[in-house]
């Protein structure tokens, strides 16, 4: 309760002094928020001055990095001749690798060739065994002459199929009467009297007609030559 105090003057009421225990608990409390405070502020500047410091030292190392080696006349001269070196055995090797190619183009031509005259070769050979029967057949057409009977027609047929397929392999007749005899695709097998116009020299007769395929003489024409 307050208190009453008398003095010379008028009288004053006293308020009732605070609780002791409360006071220091207050006090603990306003002491404990400055410390947080100050750490906070402390360990910020502890951050920023960390960051500072890793930025000038990358700073720095950037700058080391990008500075430019310096290199002796010995190092110089050194790489000059690693570069002549390389440059040497680039060319050596671009010209193996033409004369290599040329090799494999002439070898690719050879067995080309080789093997277009072995085809034709063998195409050869098998029409030659071929033409006895296309003799036979025009003998059996002749004999058979304008008949229409169906053996004439047959013959005539499998005769026409037969110059035809050897058209298409590139066989052709050589011209043999009224040409002048050529020893080269002509086999004189006898001479005759040459009538009037026909010069000495002249094929007037064939015996067995002549093939050639190309610049290949299959068989020689048969002939009988004027006198």
């Amino acid at each position: 309760m307050a208190e009453t105090v008398e003095q010379n003057g008028p009288e004053r009421s006293v308020p009732p002094a605070a609780d002791a225990g409360h006071e220091p608990e207050a006090r603990s409390q306003e002491i404990d928020r400055e410390d947080v405070a100050t750490t906070a502020d402390g360990s910020g500047d502890a951050e920023r001055t960390d960051a500072d410091a890793a930025s000038t030292d990358a700073d720095g190392s950037g700058a080391e990095e990008a500075a430019p080696s310096v290199r002796t006349p010995e190092e110089w001269a050194e790489l000059e001749q690693r570069l002549e070196e390389a440059q040497a055995e680039r060319e050596r090797m671009v010209a193996l690798y033409q004369r290599l190619r040329a090799d494999f183009d002439n070898y690719k031509r050879r067995k080309e060739s080789e093997a277009a005259v072995l085809k034709e070769t063998a195409t050869a050979d098998f029409i030659i065994e071929l033409l006895p029967v296309v003799d036979n057949l025009e003998r059996a057409a002749d004999a058979a002459g304008d008949g229409e009977g169906p053996l004439a027609e047959g013959v005539r047929l499998v005769l026409r199929q037969l110059r035809e397929v050897l058209e298409g392999a590139g066989v052709e007749v050589i011209p043999s009467v009224g040409h002048p005899f050529d020893p080269t695709v002509h086999e004189a097998v006898g001479q005759v009297p040459g009538g009037d116009g026909i010069e000495s020299g002249t094929v007037v007769d064939e015996l067995l007609k002549g093939y050639r395929m190309g610049e290949r003489i299959l068989r020689a024409s048969m002939v009988r030559v004027a006198e």
